[in-house]
């Protein structure tokens, strides 16, 4: 009985471990997808703006 209740004990540590660990690799890679998804927006709409001033030139 001892040796499943450190068992549990690790598996425990183990999990709150990785997902500590998991948890901001997440986020950074969110953050980073998120910010090039708003650059490419960004500069697909600098692309129509600049395209729309020369036709009326």
């Amino acid at each position: 009985m001892q040796l499943n209740r450190e068992l549990m004990m690790s598996t425990i540590v183990l999990s709150v471990v990785t997902t500590l660990v998991a948890l901001p690799c997440i986020a950074l890679s969110v953050g980073f997808l998120a910010m090039y998804a708003s650059g490419r927006i960004i500069e697909a709409d600098e692309r129509k703006f600049d395209d729309s001033i020369s036709l009326q030139r």
